[in-house]
C-alpha cells in the first residue's frame, strides 16, 4: 500500500505556512473522532523542548463557555527555541485531515508533529494570524506533505497507525511569555470512512507490534515480585523474525514479560499472536487501555514444542482481573500498550525460552 507522504519536523518553525481556516465542507455523515481529551485523565503532557536549553511553561486547562480546553503557557526568558503540548493517539488510516482550534492574543507561528508506526516524527508548519479570535488550523491527511521530518526511517512517508502527536509553539520575535488556547485534536471522516462498509472478511489483519526495524518490545522482570531475570531477543524461523522471551526463576519472581506500545482504535474481533515452547506453559495477554486501566487474559499454550496460536476476543471482551484507572473491567479505547506474560510455575523449568510472533489485530 502506498502511504500518504508525512508530515513533521521540529524547529524550522518561524517560516509561516498558511492552512485555510475557512473553506468548510459539507458535514460529513460520520462524526469526526476526537483523538485526545483534557478529562478525566488527560493525555497531554507539556514539554519544554530540551534539546534547546531555556523554555519553560505548563500545561493546564480552563472552562470557555462550558467547553474544557488546554492551556499552553511558555516562557522563554530564559532560552529555548519552542514548548510543546503532547499527547499519546491511535490513529489508523483513512481519516481525511486533522483539525483543532486554538486562540492568543497575538498571531503565532506553529507546528504539529505527528509520530508514525516507525518512529518517524513528521512536522508541519501551521500559522494563526487571527490575534485574540479562535482559528481552525487543519493537517491535510488524504495528500500528506510534511515540512520535515527525522527519526525511523526518514523518509518522509507517513506510516499508520499513527502513535504520538506535539502541538508545538515557537520563540516568538517578540514577547517571551504568553498562553495559548487550543482545543482537542479531532481526525475528520475521509472518502472511505463515509462509503458504506465493507464486510469484515475483506479488511486485512493490522499488526500491532513489530520486531525489526527498530523493535517494540522490551523485556519486563516483573519487578513487584523481585528474582526473575531474562531478555527479549529476535531470531528468524524460515524466514521469520519472531521474538524469543528468555527467563530465569532460579532466582525467585512471580512472572516476566514482553511489552510493547500499540495503537488500536475499536472495531476489531480479537487480538491474534502464536507461541511456542518446549513445555506447555500458563501465560497471559495485559492490555492498557485509554483510561490505564490493566486488563490480564489468561491463556493456555499446550502444544509443547509446536506454534500454538493465542486469541483474546475484543468483540465479546471479558478480563480474568484488571487494576489501574477506573478499575471497573471495561475497556476503553483506543489501546496504548500490550504485555505478553510468561509466569513462574513448578514444578516447570525454571528457565528457559519462549518463542512469539507479533500481535495482529484480526478484523
Amino acid at each position: 500500500m502506498i502511504h500518504p507522504r508525512a508530515c513533521l519536523a521540529v524547529l524550522s518553525l518561524l517560516l509561516p505556512f498558511s492552512l485555510p481556516l475557512s473553506a468548510q465542507t459539507p458535514a460529513p455523515q460520520n462524526p469526526p473522532r476526537e483523538l485526545t481529551r483534557f478529562e478525566p485523565q488527560s493525555t497531554w503532557v507539556f514539554i519544554p523542548g530540551a534539546e534547546f536549553p531555556g523554555a519553560t511553561g505548563s500545561l493546564t486547562t480552563k472552562s470557555d463557555e462550558g467547553k474544557t480546553t488546554g492551556l499552553l503557557a511558555f516562557d522563554f526568558t530564559g532560552g529555548g527555541n519552542y514548548v510543546a503540548a503532547q499527547s499519546d493517539i491511535a490513529l489508523p488510516e483513512g481519516s481525511s485531515e486533522l483539525r483543532l482550534k486554538v486562540r492568543s492574543s497575538e498571531n503565532r507561528d506553529l507546528a504539529l508533529r505527528l509520530c508514525d508506526s516507525k518512529g518517524q516524527w513528521h512536522s508541519v508548519k501551521l500559522a494563526y494570524d487571527g490575534a485574540g479570535e479562535w482559528g481552525v488550523l487543519r493537517v491535510d491527511l488524504a495528500n500528506f506533505h510534511d515540512d520535515s521530518h527525522f527519526g525511523g526511517p526518514n523518509d518522509g512517508v507517513l506510516y499508520y497507525p499513527v502513535k504520538r502527536v506535539q502541538f508545538l509553539l515557537g520563540k516568538p520575535p517578540t514577547g517571551a511569555t504568553g498562553t495559548l488556547e487550543f482545543t482537542n485534536i479531532t481526525a475528520q471522516p475521509g472518502s472511505q470512512q463515509l462509503a458504506a462498509q465493507t464486510p469484515a472478511t475483506q479488511k486485512s489483519p493490522l499488526e500491532l507490534t513489530r520486531f525489526e526495524p527498530r523493535p517494540t518490545w522490551i523485556f519486563i522482570p516483573g519487578a513487584e515480585f523481585p528474582g526473575a531475570s531474562g531478555s527479549v531477543s529476535a531470531k528468524t524461523d524460515d524466514g521469520k523474525t519472531i521474538g524469543l522471551l528468555a527467563f530465569d526463576f532460579t532466582g525467585g519472581g512471580n512472572y516476566v514479560a514482553a511489552q510493547s506500545d500499540i495503537a488500536l482504535p475499536e472495531g476489531y474481533s480479537e487480538l491474534r499472536l502464536k507461541a511456542r515452547s518446549s513445555e506447555n506453559r500458563d501465560l497471559a495477554l495485559r492490555i492498557r487501555d485509554a483510561k490505564d486501566q490493566w486488563h490480564s487474559v489468561n491463556l493456555a499454550y499446550s502444544g509443547a514444542g509446536e506454534w500454538g496460536v493465542l486469541r483474546v476476543d475484543l468483540a465479546n471482551f471479558h478480563d480474568d482481573s484488571h487494576f489501574g484507572g477506573p478499575n471497573d473491567g471495561v475497556l476503553y479505547y483506543p489501546l496504548r500498550q500490550v504485555q505478553f506474560l510468561l509466569g513462574n510455575k513448578p514444578p516447570l523449568s525454571p528457565t528457559g525460552t519462549l518463542e512469539f510472533t507479533n500481535i495482529t489485530a484480526q478484523p
